[in-house]
């Protein structure tokens, strides 16, 4: 039962991210993180990178488990920048 509700809260999380980020569709590159279907940060810029750290900004703790859209294809930049957070927990987890 606990795993069908855990699948069940990621389908949802989905769900509202797909439905979210769906709005910005053909304007500036958008990055939306969401957590338990709440949006938490949207950010938008110049590029994915921009818009990431703008919505990472607005709440620093929402992407650890959290749900992360963009409107447009992830690229590298925007990739590598997410990826630092699994960085941060390390480190934060040896202080």
């Amino acid at each position: 039962m606990a795993r069908d509700a855990c699948c069940a809260l990621r389908f949802f999380g989905m769900t509202a991210a797909a439905a979210l980020i769906t709005e910005f569709e053909g304007q500036l590159p958008t990055l939306a993180i969401l957590k338990h279907t709440n949006p938490c940060g949207v950010g938008r810029g110049v590029d994915l990178h921009e818009a990431w750290q703008r919505a990472f900004a607005t709440d620093r703790q929402a992407p650890f488990g959290g749900i992360i859209a963009v409107n447009r294809p992830l690229d590298l930049a925007c990739a590598k920048a997410i990826a630092e957070i699994k960085r941060m927990m390390v480190e934060r987890e040896h202080l």
